[in-house]
């Protein structure tokens, strides 16, 4: 009879789990489509201000595809690339704050 504290009495008790064969399980696969708030992290903000980002023009559109709603990665890449765009007051005030005036 088997103690109940052997290891051979623990290993038939261990629930038994189902291997997933999927391949995302064995190594990550990159994805082009984020989420908002993958995307929000991606790019650095908080998901409030990205929401502003897009609304403003800052920041691509979504996609949808099916039910889901999708920032592409690679947009967002290229729009991080862009210039920041400040009105010319904006810049303005930055110059003179940066030169003390």
């Amino acid at each position: 009879m088997k103690n109940k504290l052997s290891p051979e009495a623990n290993i038939s008790a261990a629930p038994r789990t189902r291997r997933s064969t999927a391949l995302s399980h064995l190594r990550p696969i990159p994805r082009r489509g984020l989420s908002r708030v993958e995307s929000a992290i991606y790019v650095g903000v908080s998901p409030t201000l990205f929401d502003q980002m897009v609304k403003d023009g800052r920041m691509p559109t979504p996609k949808r595809i099916n039910g889901r709603v999708v920032w592409d990665l690679r947009a967002l890449d290229e729009e991080r690339s862009k210039p920041c765009r400040m009105s010319m007051d904006a810049k303005a005030a930055t110059v003179n704050t940066q030169l003390g005036r």
